[in-house]
């Protein structure tokens, strides 16, 4: 049946990977075992800030949302991430394109070169929107587990001696403020710890003070390739690695194991 001028048509159906998949997928050990209720002080015992019922351990709790974050989000973070990768080749093609046109009418010149700026911002925007949503998920994974920042720094895999969630962290503050690191000649102790993190994980030496960084730059596009190499999925397995990495880590300094088991709850 033909559409009327103006009804918007049905989005086709996302396809996601089930809760247990994305389990078995990604090796997340510490979710084989079923999720249950927690008993503390004689009642059921709450997620931090009480805003959820605990399953377990606030570890498993942690992965548990994690892995629900992540479904949800997949789809239409895979679609940004190949979207930066087929933009990727579509502005080698067109820089070409501009070398041909450089004798051709001035008025194909500035379209084109109009064309490569708004690809360009595209690229930048696909790619910093990926870096945000998982250091997003990654923050809130951190807080769930009380994780310290000397541990989540440290904990692998690492990559040129930077952790996963280390990487993300310093490309989202780069994707929020390179303009503002642009303008200060001598980074401020909070630019500085970012920046430093990158400066390491893309093996780009600095001064002890930064001032002779070239992180002005959005990195964003580099880091899905630092740490995803053009795949996804790669990507994907490195944030669920280093999660896991640190919800056992966090797990063997509580002391807890997999804590107490009863009343079975299944995700939706």
């Amino acid at each position: 049946m033909a559409e009327k001028e103006g009804e918007m048509a049905n989005p086709a159906p996302m396809r996601l990977m089930t809760y247990e998949q994305v389990v078995e997928r990604y090796e997340l050990d510490i979710l084989k075992e079923p999720g249950d209720l927690v008993l503390k002080d004689g009642d059921i015992a709450l997620t931090k800030g009480g805003l959820d019922l605990m399953l377990n351990s606030p570890e498993y709790h942690a992965m548990f949302r994690l892995v629900q974050a992540w479904r949800y989000n997949a789809p239409t973070l895979q679609s940004l991430f190949d979207l930066v990768f087929s933009i990727k080749l579509l502005r080698e093609a067109l820089d070409n394109q501009m070398r041909t046109t450089a004798l051709a009418p001035i008025a194909n010149y500035h379209q084109l070169n109009d064309e490569i700026r708004a690809r360009e911002s595209a690229y930048f925007v696909y790619a910093g929107s990926v870096v945000l949503a998982l250091n997003g998920m990654l923050a809130a994974c951190k807080d769930d587990m009380d994780a310290t920042d000397d541990d989540w720094d440290a904990c692998p895999p690492l990559i040129h001696g930077c952790s996963v969630g280390a990487i993300l962290r310093a490309s989202a503050n780069n994707f929020r403020h390179n303009d503002e690191w642009a303008k200060t000649r001598s980074p401020k102790p909070n630019q500085l710890t970012s920046i430093r993190v990158l400066s390491t994980a893309f093996r780009e030496p600095i001064m002890p003070d930064g001032s002779d960084h070239r992180f002005s730059r959005d990195i964003c596009p580099e880091t899905l390739e630092l740490l995803g190499s053009s795949s996804f999925d790669t990507l994907s397995s490195h944030v669920f690695t280093f999660a896991h990495n640190m919800a056992k880590r966090q797990q063997l300094y509580r002391g807890r194991g997999q804590g107490p088991k009863r009343r079975p709850v299944h995700p939706a």
